[in-house]
């Protein structure tokens, strides 16, 4: 990105530059980081539910061994089963540990957004807009539209 700033003291148009980059990074820093703590909140209560499903089918293989009677084959599920499920959800409790870890250091890590090249400086003579240029390429463009519809629409009469 290239910020121009027109002014008549060269050393203020700088500084006014350079205070615009570093507010533009501070917000968009700032977004990021709002973005992190949410996305790391998100991915806890992920491994909180994650958790709590684990623990549940771990009671209920408990709770299978112990209660083991020929009236409720129907009404529970299969110890492999269960066992597939919690493998799964230990494997998705690992996964969720590692992304938990990295955006705790993403978090921390609180790295720019944007990445400054060069500062401003001060530049040998004032910038300024060029209007008479400026307005010479409208008139001209404008003229030409005009031409253009009025050819467009001396067609559509006859």
């Amino acid at each position: 990105m290239k910020v121009k700033t027109w002014d008549k003291n060269a050393k203020k148009a700088a500084v006014i530059t350079n205070t615009l980059i570093q507010k533009l990074n501070e917000m968009h820093q700032n977004l990021q980081n709002k973005n992190n703590y949410l996305l790391l909140k998100k991915i806890k209560e992920g491994y909180v539910r994650k958790q709590l499903e684990a623990n549940a089918i771990s009671d209920s293989m408990i709770n299978n061994q112990f209660n083991k009677s020929d009236d409720d084959t129907g009404k529970q599920q299969k110890p492999s089963v269960l066992r597939k499920k919690l493998q799964t959800l230990s494997d998705d409790i690992a996964v969720y540990e590692k992304l938990m870890n990295e955006y705790e250091f993403i978090a921390s890590a609180n790295t720019p957004v944007l990445l400054i090249v060069e500062s401003a400086r001060p530049s040998l003579s004032a910038d300024r807009p060029k209007i008479l240029q400026t307005l010479m390429l409208i008139v001209f463009a404008v003229s030409i539209f005009c031409v253009l519809l009025a050819l467009f629409l001396e067609t559509r009469i006859k």
